[in-house]
Protein backbone atom coordinates (compact mmCIF):
# COMPACT_ATOMS: atom_id res chain seq x y z
CA UNK A 1 0.00 0.00 0.00
CA UNK A 2 1.22 3.53 -1.00
CA UNK A 3 1.67 6.31 1.67
CA UNK A 4 -0.74 8.03 -0.85
CA UNK A 5 -3.10 5.46 -0.27
CA UNK A 6 -2.58 4.95 3.37
CA UNK A 7 -2.74 8.45 4.32
CA UNK A 8 -6.32 8.52 2.28
CA UNK A 9 -7.85 5.53 4.24
CA UNK A 10 -6.30 7.26 7.39
CA UNK A 11 -8.21 10.59 7.25
CA UNK A 12 -11.27 8.65 5.96
CA UNK A 13 -11.26 6.86 9.24
CA UNK A 14 -10.84 9.80 11.40
CA UNK A 15 -14.05 11.74 9.61
CA UNK A 16 -15.95 8.64 9.97
CA UNK A 17 -14.50 8.27 13.45
CA UNK A 18 -15.53 11.94 14.67
CA UNK A 19 -18.96 12.08 12.65
CA UNK A 20 -20.01 9.00 14.88
CA UNK A 21 -18.75 10.95 18.17
CA UNK A 22 -20.65 13.85 17.19
CA UNK A 23 -23.77 11.68 15.84
CA UNK A 24 -23.74 9.71 19.23
CA UNK A 25 -22.33 12.10 21.48
CA UNK A 26 -24.08 14.64 23.20
CA UNK A 27 -23.63 18.09 23.97
CA UNK A 28 -23.01 19.75 27.27
CA UNK A 29 -22.93 23.15 29.43
CA UNK A 30 -21.22 23.83 32.53
CA UNK A 31 -22.27 25.33 35.99
CA UNK A 32 -19.18 26.00 38.27
CA UNK A 33 -17.94 28.69 40.69
CA UNK A 34 -16.91 29.63 44.39
CA UNK A 35 -19.75 30.40 47.02
CA UNK A 36 -17.64 31.59 49.97
CA UNK A 37 -18.76 29.71 53.20
CA UNK A 38 -20.63 26.93 51.53
CA UNK A 39 -18.24 24.00 52.05
CA UNK A 40 -19.80 20.72 52.24
CA UNK A 41 -22.83 22.22 51.24
CA UNK A 42 -24.84 20.62 48.20
CA UNK A 43 -26.39 22.27 45.39
CA UNK A 44 -28.82 21.30 42.79
CA UNK A 45 -29.66 22.31 39.33
CA UNK A 46 -33.53 22.25 38.25
CA UNK A 47 -34.43 22.71 34.47
CA UNK A 48 -37.68 24.84 34.59
CA UNK A 49 -40.36 23.87 32.53
CA UNK A 50 -43.85 25.68 31.72
CA UNK A 51 -45.64 23.91 34.87
CA UNK A 52 -42.90 23.25 37.06
CA UNK A 53 -39.21 22.46 37.72
CA UNK A 54 -37.40 19.15 36.97
CA UNK A 55 -34.09 18.06 39.13
CA UNK A 56 -31.09 17.36 36.54
CA UNK A 57 -27.89 17.22 37.96
CA UNK A 58 -26.39 18.16 41.78
CA UNK A 59 -22.89 18.61 43.42
CA UNK A 60 -20.93 18.87 46.51
CA UNK A 61 -19.00 22.40 47.38
CA UNK A 62 -15.55 21.36 48.11
CA UNK A 63 -13.45 22.15 50.97
CA UNK A 64 -12.29 25.19 49.22
CA UNK A 65 -15.73 26.36 48.21
CA UNK A 66 -15.33 25.54 44.46
CA UNK A 67 -17.66 23.60 42.77
CA UNK A 68 -18.88 22.24 38.86
CA UNK A 69 -21.95 20.92 37.24
CA UNK A 70 -21.27 20.05 33.93
CA UNK A 71 -24.60 18.42 32.12
CA UNK A 72 -26.32 17.63 28.90
CA UNK A 73 -27.46 21.19 27.41
CA UNK A 74 -31.32 22.08 26.28
CA UNK A 75 -32.07 21.21 22.75
CA UNK A 76 -33.56 24.38 22.97
CA UNK A 77 -32.57 27.75 25.45
CA UNK A 78 -34.10 27.11 28.42
CA UNK A 79 -34.33 28.27 32.24
CA UNK A 80 -32.54 26.55 35.24
CA UNK A 81 -32.56 27.08 38.63
CA UNK A 82 -29.61 26.74 40.94
CA UNK A 83 -30.55 26.30 44.47
CA UNK A 84 -28.53 26.47 47.75
CA UNK A 85 -30.60 25.55 50.71
CA UNK A 86 -33.54 27.57 50.34
CA UNK A 87 -32.09 30.23 48.20
CA UNK A 88 -32.23 29.92 44.09
CA UNK A 89 -31.01 31.70 41.26
CA UNK A 90 -32.16 31.76 37.81
CA UNK A 91 -29.64 30.72 35.11
CA UNK A 92 -30.13 31.49 30.91
CA UNK A 93 -28.88 28.15 28.97
CA UNK A 94 -28.46 28.81 25.43
CA UNK A 95 -26.31 25.43 24.69
CA UNK A 96 -22.80 25.34 25.38
CA UNK A 97 -22.00 28.08 27.93
CA UNK A 98 -19.72 27.63 31.08
CA UNK A 99 -21.89 30.09 33.08
CA UNK A 100 -19.51 31.25 36.26
CA UNK A 101 -21.39 32.02 39.75
CA UNK A 102 -19.50 33.69 42.57
CA UNK A 103 -21.11 34.65 46.14
CA UNK A 104 -21.26 33.78 49.77
CA UNK A 105 -23.53 31.63 51.51
CA UNK A 106 -25.14 33.92 52.96
CA UNK A 107 -26.50 36.33 50.74
CA UNK A 108 -26.34 33.31 47.48
CA UNK A 109 -29.61 34.33 45.98
CA UNK A 110 -29.15 38.23 46.74
CA UNK A 111 -25.64 39.36 46.07
CA UNK A 112 -24.22 36.67 43.80
CA UNK A 113 -22.23 37.48 40.38
CA UNK A 114 -22.56 35.58 37.04
CA UNK A 115 -19.84 35.88 34.44
CA UNK A 116 -20.11 33.67 30.53
CA UNK A 117 -24.00 34.33 30.34
CA UNK A 118 -25.13 38.12 29.52
CA UNK A 119 -28.67 36.34 29.79
CA UNK A 120 -28.45 34.71 32.83
CA UNK A 121 -26.83 38.75 34.41
CA UNK A 122 -29.97 39.83 32.67
CA UNK A 123 -31.82 38.49 34.58
CA UNK A 124 -29.80 38.84 37.66
CA UNK A 125 -30.67 42.22 37.42
CA UNK A 126 -34.59 41.82 37.09
CA UNK A 127 -34.96 39.78 40.16
CA UNK A 128 -32.72 42.38 42.39
CA UNK A 129 -34.88 45.39 41.16
CA UNK A 130 -37.68 43.07 42.30
CA UNK A 131 -36.42 42.89 45.33
CA UNK A 132 -35.95 46.34 45.68
CA UNK A 133 -39.72 47.44 44.54
CA UNK A 134 -41.07 44.81 46.73
CA UNK A 135 -38.88 46.03 49.44
CA UNK A 136 -39.83 49.96 48.77
CA UNK A 137 -43.79 49.39 48.71
CA UNK A 138 -43.81 47.67 51.59
CA UNK A 139 -41.94 50.12 54.06
CA UNK A 140 -44.14 52.87 52.03
CA UNK A 141 -47.29 50.84 53.13
CA UNK A 142 -45.88 51.34 56.88
CA UNK A 143 -45.15 54.70 56.29
CA UNK A 144 -48.93 55.51 55.40
CA UNK A 145 -49.84 52.77 58.17
CA UNK A 146 -48.25 55.08 60.55
CA UNK A 147 -49.39 58.50 59.45
CA UNK A 148 -46.33 59.40 58.53
CA UNK A 149 -46.85 59.89 54.74
CA UNK A 150 -49.77 61.00 53.07
CA UNK A 151 -51.90 59.42 50.79
CA UNK A 152 -50.70 60.90 47.91
CA UNK A 153 -46.99 60.69 48.19
CA UNK A 154 -47.68 57.21 48.82
CA UNK A 155 -48.86 56.16 45.76
CA UNK A 156 -46.56 58.84 43.75
CA UNK A 157 -43.41 57.27 45.11
CA UNK A 158 -44.96 53.77 44.70
CA UNK A 159 -45.36 54.40 41.11
CA UNK A 160 -42.46 55.55 41.11
CA UNK A 161 -40.85 52.65 42.22
CA UNK A 162 -43.08 50.10 39.50
CA UNK A 163 -42.20 52.41 36.69
CA UNK A 164 -38.35 52.20 37.09
CA UNK A 165 -38.46 47.89 37.30
CA UNK A 166 -41.05 48.57 34.24
CA UNK A 167 -38.05 50.76 32.53
CA UNK A 168 -35.73 48.18 33.28
CA UNK A 169 -37.68 45.26 31.75
CA UNK A 170 -38.71 46.97 29.12
CA UNK A 171 -35.56 47.83 27.79
CA UNK A 172 -33.97 44.27 28.05
CA UNK A 173 -37.15 42.72 26.48
CA UNK A 174 -37.05 45.52 23.59
CA UNK A 175 -32.70 44.79 23.29
CA UNK A 176 -33.17 40.98 23.48
CA UNK A 177 -36.55 39.52 21.69
CA UNK A 178 -35.70 36.23 20.90
CA UNK A 179 -33.29 35.48 24.16
CA UNK A 180 -34.46 33.92 27.74
CA UNK A 181 -34.13 37.31 29.36
CA UNK A 182 -37.16 38.98 27.10
CA UNK A 183 -39.31 35.76 27.91
CA UNK A 184 -38.52 35.77 31.66
CA UNK A 185 -39.17 39.52 31.75
CA UNK A 186 -42.80 38.82 30.32
CA UNK A 187 -44.18 36.78 33.12
CA UNK A 188 -42.58 38.68 36.50
CA UNK A 189 -44.75 39.58 39.62
CA UNK A 190 -44.23 42.29 42.28
CA UNK A 191 -46.26 41.25 45.07
CA UNK A 192 -48.39 39.04 43.31
CA UNK A 193 -49.27 41.01 40.51
CA UNK A 194 -48.14 41.05 36.93
CA UNK A 195 -46.05 43.65 35.70
CA UNK A 196 -47.46 43.16 32.34
CA UNK A 197 -50.44 42.88 32.07
CA UNK A 198 -51.02 41.08 28.24
CA UNK A 199 -54.77 42.52 28.36
CA UNK A 200 -53.59 45.81 28.37
CA UNK A 201 -53.18 46.91 24.38
CA UNK A 202 -49.70 48.42 25.38
CA UNK A 203 -48.30 45.46 27.42
CA UNK A 204 -50.14 43.04 24.44
CA UNK A 205 -47.23 44.72 22.16
CA UNK A 206 -44.28 43.29 24.21
CA UNK A 207 -45.86 39.62 24.51
CA UNK A 208 -46.66 39.90 20.68
CA UNK A 209 -43.01 41.04 19.95
CA UNK A 210 -41.46 38.52 21.57
CA UNK A 211 -43.83 35.71 20.95
CA UNK A 212 -42.89 36.75 16.96
CA UNK A 213 -39.40 36.34 17.70
CA UNK A 214 -38.77 33.29 19.17
CA UNK A 215 -41.06 31.85 16.47
CA UNK A 216 -38.77 32.89 13.86
CA UNK A 217 -35.40 31.34 15.90
CA UNK A 218 -36.36 29.18 18.32
CA UNK A 219 -39.85 27.39 15.81
CA UNK A 220 -39.93 23.75 17.69
CA UNK A 221 -38.89 24.79 21.50
CA UNK A 222 -42.30 24.28 23.87
CA UNK A 223 -41.88 28.17 25.25
CA UNK A 224 -42.50 29.51 21.85
CA UNK A 225 -45.60 27.22 21.65
CA UNK A 226 -46.63 28.07 24.88
CA UNK A 227 -45.96 31.80 24.18
CA UNK A 228 -47.62 31.93 21.27
CA UNK A 229 -50.80 30.37 22.27
CA UNK A 230 -50.79 32.45 25.61
CA UNK A 231 -50.34 35.30 23.61
CA UNK A 232 -52.81 34.48 20.79
CA UNK A 233 -55.38 33.19 23.42
CA UNK A 234 -55.07 37.19 25.61
CA UNK A 235 -55.36 38.95 22.32
CA UNK A 236 -58.96 36.88 21.39
CA UNK A 237 -60.12 38.19 24.90
CA UNK A 238 -58.86 41.62 24.34
CA UNK A 239 -60.33 42.05 21.07
CA UNK A 240 -63.75 40.78 22.06
CA UNK A 241 -63.62 42.72 25.31
CA UNK A 242 -63.11 45.58 22.60
CA UNK A 243 -65.63 44.57 19.56
CA UNK A 244 -68.59 45.07 19.12
CA UNK A 245 -70.51 42.66 21.17
CA UNK A 246 -74.39 42.46 21.75
CA UNK A 247 -75.22 45.29 24.35
CA UNK A 248 -75.64 43.69 27.47
CA UNK A 249 -79.45 45.58 27.64
CA UNK A 250 -80.51 43.00 24.81
CA UNK A 251 -79.02 40.50 26.97
CA UNK A 252 -80.69 41.40 29.95
CA UNK A 253 -84.08 41.03 28.25
CA UNK A 254 -83.52 37.70 28.40
CA UNK A 255 -81.24 36.37 31.17
CA UNK A 256 -82.94 36.66 34.41
CA UNK A 257 -82.04 39.65 37.15
CA UNK A 258 -80.25 36.89 39.11
CA UNK A 259 -77.81 36.76 37.35
CA UNK A 260 -76.33 40.24 37.45
CA UNK A 261 -77.23 40.09 41.42
CA UNK A 262 -74.77 37.08 41.59
CA UNK A 263 -71.70 39.09 42.54
CA UNK A 264 -69.67 38.58 45.93
CA UNK A 265 -66.49 39.69 46.21
CA UNK A 266 -64.12 41.07 49.21
CA UNK A 267 -64.25 44.03 50.48
CA UNK A 268 -61.53 46.27 52.84
CA UNK A 269 -62.26 43.64 55.53
CA UNK A 270 -61.84 41.05 53.33
CA UNK A 271 -65.08 39.40 54.17
CA UNK A 272 -67.21 38.99 50.97
CA UNK A 273 -69.83 41.46 50.44
CA UNK A 274 -73.15 40.04 47.97
CA UNK A 275 -74.77 42.81 45.37
CA UNK A 276 -78.18 40.57 46.15
CA UNK A 277 -77.50 42.08 49.44
CA UNK A 278 -78.88 45.60 48.37
CA UNK A 279 -81.96 44.90 46.59
CA UNK A 280 -84.83 46.80 46.90
CA UNK A 281 -82.16 49.66 46.73
CA UNK A 282 -81.10 51.82 43.77
CA UNK A 283 -77.71 50.55 42.84
CA UNK A 284 -74.98 52.39 40.68
CA UNK A 285 -72.54 49.52 40.07
CA UNK A 286 -69.40 50.81 38.77
CA UNK A 287 -66.94 48.67 37.34
CA UNK A 288 -63.30 50.22 37.75
CA UNK A 289 -59.53 50.06 37.74
CA UNK A 290 -57.76 52.76 40.78
CA UNK A 291 -54.53 52.35 39.62
CA UNK A 292 -55.85 54.60 35.80
CA UNK A 293 -55.02 57.90 35.73
CA UNK A 294 -58.45 58.73 35.13
CA UNK A 295 -59.83 57.23 38.42
CA UNK A 296 -59.66 59.92 40.58
CA UNK A 297 -61.77 61.83 38.11
CA UNK A 298 -64.33 59.31 38.14
CA UNK A 299 -64.79 58.71 41.46
CA UNK A 300 -65.07 62.81 42.07
CA UNK A 301 -67.97 62.22 39.58
CA UNK A 302 -69.31 59.15 41.39
CA UNK A 303 -68.87 61.29 44.80
CA UNK A 304 -71.02 64.11 43.66
CA UNK A 305 -73.98 61.48 42.87
CA UNK A 306 -73.77 59.70 45.88
CA UNK A 307 -73.80 62.67 48.09
CA UNK A 308 -77.10 63.79 46.80
CA UNK A 309 -78.58 60.51 46.81
CA UNK A 310 -77.33 58.39 49.46
CA UNK A 311 -80.42 59.77 52.01
CA UNK A 312 -82.85 58.50 48.54
CA UNK A 313 -82.28 54.58 49.01
CA UNK A 314 -79.19 55.03 46.80
CA UNK A 315 -75.85 52.79 46.71
CA UNK A 316 -73.13 52.31 44.88
CA UNK A 317 -71.38 49.11 44.71
CA UNK A 318 -68.00 49.43 43.40
CA UNK A 319 -65.71 46.79 41.62
CA UNK A 320 -62.35 47.24 41.12
CA UNK A 321 -60.27 44.50 38.89
CA UNK A 322 -56.52 44.00 39.31
CA UNK A 323 -55.01 46.38 41.80
CA UNK A 324 -52.51 45.80 43.79
CA UNK A 325 -53.87 45.58 47.30
CA UNK A 326 -51.99 47.89 49.09
CA UNK A 327 -53.42 50.53 47.08
CA UNK A 328 -56.78 49.08 46.62
CA UNK A 329 -57.48 49.29 50.44
CA UNK A 330 -55.55 52.77 50.54
CA UNK A 331 -57.99 53.73 48.08
CA UNK A 332 -61.00 52.41 48.94
CA UNK A 333 -60.37 53.12 52.63
CA UNK A 334 -61.36 56.96 51.71
CA UNK A 335 -64.45 56.45 49.37
CA UNK A 336 -68.09 56.59 51.16
CA UNK A 337 -69.32 53.74 48.96
CA UNK A 338 -69.36 49.67 48.81
CA UNK A 339 -65.97 48.93 47.43
CA UNK A 340 -64.81 45.58 46.60
CA UNK A 341 -61.77 43.98 44.79
CA UNK A 342 -61.77 41.01 41.81
CA UNK A 343 -57.81 39.83 41.25
CA UNK A 344 -58.76 37.26 38.66
CA UNK A 345 -57.25 37.94 35.81
CA UNK A 346 -59.48 35.63 34.07
CA UNK A 347 -62.87 36.61 35.74
CA UNK A 348 -66.48 36.12 33.96
CA UNK A 349 -67.33 39.32 35.00
CA UNK A 350 -65.86 41.27 31.88
CA UNK A 351 -68.23 39.00 29.36
CA UNK A 352 -71.68 38.35 31.92
CA UNK A 353 -71.12 42.48 31.69
CA UNK A 354 -70.05 43.12 28.21
CA UNK A 355 -67.19 45.51 29.80
CA UNK A 356 -65.37 46.59 26.78
CA UNK A 357 -63.65 49.36 28.44
CA UNK A 358 -63.08 50.87 32.65
CA UNK A 359 -64.91 52.41 33.73
CA UNK A 360 -68.28 50.61 33.10
CA UNK A 361 -71.52 51.82 34.86
CA UNK A 362 -75.33 50.09 35.06
CA UNK A 363 -77.63 51.33 37.00
CA UNK A 364 -79.89 48.49 38.70
CA UNK A 365 -83.37 49.59 40.12
CA UNK A 366 -85.03 48.28 43.06
CA UNK A 367 -86.62 45.57 41.32
CA UNK A 368 -82.93 44.48 40.27
CA UNK A 369 -83.26 45.03 36.83
CA UNK A 370 -80.68 46.44 34.74
CA UNK A 371 -82.09 50.04 33.39
CA UNK A 372 -79.40 51.57 31.92
CA UNK A 373 -75.95 51.04 31.09
CA UNK A 374 -74.25 54.87 31.89
CA UNK A 375 -72.18 56.52 28.92
CA UNK A 376 -68.71 58.79 29.79
CA UNK A 377 -71.27 61.37 27.72
CA UNK A 378 -74.09 60.76 30.32
CA UNK A 379 -74.54 62.86 33.42
CA UNK A 380 -74.53 60.50 36.60
CA UNK A 381 -76.58 62.05 39.10
CA UNK A 382 -79.50 63.07 36.29
CA UNK A 383 -79.50 59.15 35.47
CA UNK A 384 -79.62 58.72 38.72
CA UNK A 385 -82.85 60.98 39.36
CA UNK A 386 -84.56 59.46 36.71
CA UNK A 387 -84.57 55.90 38.20
CA UNK A 388 -85.53 56.92 41.84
Amino acid sequence: MTTKNLLRISLLLFLVIGFTACKNGKSHFTVKGKIEGAADSTLYLYKRGITGADLVDSAKIGKDATFEIKTESPQYPDLYVLALGKQMINLAVDSLETIEISGKYKTFATEYQVKGSVQSDFIRKLYLKQLEVSKMLKQLKSQLDKKEIADSTYQSRARQSTFAYRDLAKDIILNNLRDLSAYYALFQQIDGYVVFDPLVKEDSRYYAAVATAWDTYHPKSSRTEHLKNYTLNTLAKRRALEGKAPSIMDKATTVDASEFYNISLPGIDERNIELKSFRGKTVLLDFTVYQDENAPAHNVALNKAYQKFKNSGFVIYQVSFNTPIHLWRTSASNLPWVCVREDNANSDLTSRFNIQALPTMFLVNKEGEIVKRIENKDNISEEVAKVL
